[in-house]
């Protein structure tokens, strides 16, 4: 019998130092709030907000988890990264987890999730949601597209190629239901438009974009990608453009015809740049088109991103012609999504 008592006490004890844990990991982590501040693709400007959900917990696809002790690593990783939406902080094991297609955010006992203060709040008409679900709905609906990010729309709704157990884990207000193969949800009306008059409305890939080419600064200044992608912000709102097909490319040359060469925000990623591989979108959106004007070796580096030419069309990332091309960068493509104004659900 003693030794009976001894052995529910120990365990009773151990549950009871599990819950101190837990409380004290909670206080340490709403100590921590500063990861509450903006942070940005380029560390400049806060140009990324993200909201403390504390005590609560995001259910979502998890794109990559990485090991790091710092937050700021963790949320300025989600910054760069187009499909990361939210991100789980944990400090005990000092892992970072980026998040996308977020589902539900629901009440826990948990401090380290942070999600994307979108700046577009979307709003449909005969729905009244709470803030964390106004918060949710916004991020669900991050690309404002006419269906949630990831999902493909048909000519009634959206769908979406999960598991049933998946799609009963989408917010009850957003409607998803289980059609017995796929998940589906209403889809939504929209109105596009660029918040600025320097941009242009266009679409690509189903998708609405704003887009301009604008005159660089003097280029006998220091050309760097940093520097490059705050100053389209600064003029325009958006940043250095990615591009994903070919009738994009084109419409970006055509936007700039009256330029030399325009410059995109294809970065190199090592020493060599000889192969598609070598290179990445500085939006963190997939390498899934390339018009490179032939990748042979040369022994002088252009810039740290590509460059288009406007009459080709083609990619320039280095030359053997010394520094001529250098001088002929006169221009940059500044490319961001557009807002958009919501109308009724079908």
């Amino acid at each position: 019998m003693t030794t009976l008592m001894n052995s529910d006490f120990l365990v009773s004890l151990q549950h009871f130092k599990n819950h101190v844990s837990k409380i004290l990991l909670f206080i340490k982590m709403s100590i921590r709030n500063w990861l509450l501040f903006c942070l940005l693709p380029t560390i400049s400007d806060c140009k990324t907000a993200y909201l403390h959900l504390n005590g609560y917990e995001v259910l979502a696809d998890t794109l990559s988890t990485f090991s790091t002790t710092d937050g700021h690593d963790c949320l300025r990783t989600c910054a760069r990264t187009e499909a990361c939406l939210a991100v789980h902080v944990a400090v005990a094991t000092e892992t970072c987890t980026l998040l996308t297609m977020v589902r539900d955010v629901r009440e826990a006992m948990e401090c380290g999730y942070y999600i994307k203060n979108v700046t577009t709040t979307m709003e449909i008409a005969n729905i009244t949601l709470n803030p964390v679900e106004q918060i949710l709905q916004d991020v669900v609906y991050a690309s404002n597209g006419e269906c949630p990010d990831g999902w493909t729309q048909t000519s009634t709704a959206c769908t979406l190629a999960v598991s049933e157990s998946t799609c009963v884990e989408y917010a009850s207000f957003l409607k998803a239901t289980w059609d017995g193969t796929e998940c589906v949800m209403p889809s939504i009306k929209l109105v596009h438009f660029c918040s600025s008059s320097n941009l242009s409305l266009k679409s690509f890939n189903e998708s609405y974009y704003c887009y301009a080419v604008i005159p660089m600064w003097t280029t006998n200044q220091s050309v760097t990608y940093k520097k490059a992608n705050d100053y389209c912000y600064t003029k325009t709102g958006a940043y250095l453009a990615s591009i994903h097909s070919a009738a994009e490319n084109s419409y970006i040359a055509e936007l700039g015809k009256s330029m030399s060469y325009i410059g995109i925000g294809l970065m190199l990623t090592n020493d060599k740049g000889l192969s598609a591989s070598d290179y990445k979108w500085g939006d963190g959106t997939p390498l899934d088109y390339v018009n490179f004007n032939g990748l042979a070796s040369g022994d002088y580096y252009l810039f740290p991103f590509a460059v288009v030419n406007v009459v080709k069309g083609t990619w320039y990332t280095r030359s053997t012609y010394n520094s001529w091309l250098v001088f002929n960068l006169n221009s940059l493509a500044c490319k961001t999504k557009a807002s958009a104004v919501y109308a009724k659900i079908n």
